[in-house]
Formats: structure tokens, sequence, C-alpha cells
């Protein structure tokens, strides 16, 4: 009896281990994350508490050229501290599976508002908003597309004795991984 019972437990396990997921949908994403890698140029002394900019969209284009807009709603204000955040999600991607992405572009509006760890707010322009990625990437099924952003700010604020600041720009990348 004893043994039965521990043979019906083993393979009520190996069931369990051996079954698959029965999730069949892909999604898309963009994260993005403050990160205290010095960008090229930085002489300050000090990491920004956040950056704030406006999310204007996101394109993805495939392997026929033809550009889908991902992000149809109005701009959105985003609050970057250095933990990863969520920029965008699409919860549904079937429709795209198996299509291939050759590149994509993440809209900011170039007006970057930098708060220092003393909360002064500094806006900075950078030269463009606009991230490229040219890279291709296939949505595959029950697979998460994800899209990085990492801004590379370590060192971007330098403090005058007098306690003023000035901000040198961060650096962003846009990296692609599936999950």
């Amino acid at each position: 009896m004893k043994m039965g019972f521990i043979l019906a437990l083993a393979s009520m396990g190996f069931v369990a281990c051996g079954s698959t997921s029965t999730k069949s949908t892909s999604s898309f994403k963009v994260r993005m994350l403050g990160t205290y890698v010095l960008p090229v140029g930085a002489t300050g002394t000090s990491n920004p508490r956040s950056n704030t900019l406006l999310f204007n969209g996101l394109t993805l284009t495939d392997s026929a050229g033809t550009e889908l807009a991902m992000y149809k709603d109005d701009p959105k204000t985003l609050k970057i501290i250095d933990r990863g955040q969520i920029v965008f999600q699409e919860a549904n991607m079937t429709t795209y599976n198996g299509t291939i992405f050759t590149s994509a572009v993440v809209k900011f509006d170039p007006t970057v508002i930098v708060t220092s760890k003393t909360n002064t707010a500094t806006e900075i322009v950078l030269a463009t908003g606009d991230l490229s990625l040219v890279e291709s990437f296939t949505v595959t099924k029950s697979k998460e597309q994800v899209l990085t952003i990492k801004v590379e700010w370590g060192d971007t604020i330098a403090i005058a004795d007098d306690g003023t600041e000035s901000v040198t720009a961060p650096t962003f990348s846009l990296k692609y991984e599936a999950q």
C-alpha cells in the first residue's frame, strides 16, 4: 500500500515536471532604467535621482518595409529612476507570430528634466529624442519580446562651490531581448 502511494505521488511529479505551458500569447514591451555607467564626456561628481521624459511613440518596421505604429495614444510623461519600468506594453502580439521585424524606433521628446539628489530640476535638450534599433527579430509564439532602454547617467551632475548644478546629457542605448 505504501509503495503504491509513493509511486502514484512520484508519477504525478513527473507529469507536473514534464507538462508544457498552455500560454500561447506572444507579447511585446519596452522597459527603461537609469544606470550609473558614466556616459562619454561626463565630468560631474553626482548621479541624478531621476530623468523625466515625454514618450511619444513606438514604430516597428517589418521585413517588407511596412511600418507598424505600436503606440497610438497621447504622449505620456515618464519619470525614469534606477529600476526598470515599463514604458509600453502590448499584451497580445499573436497576430504577428512569425513576423520578422527589422527595426524599431522609440520616440521621445528631446527635452529631458534631470532631477538631482538635492531635488534641483534642470532642463536639458538632447540632439534627438528618437532611439533606433536596427536588428532583426521575430515575434515568437509564447514569448515576450522586450526592448530595453538604458540611460547611462553616472556622474552627469557637477556641483560648483556656490551649489549651482550643471548637467551633462546622459547616453541612451536600446537593446532587444526575447524572454
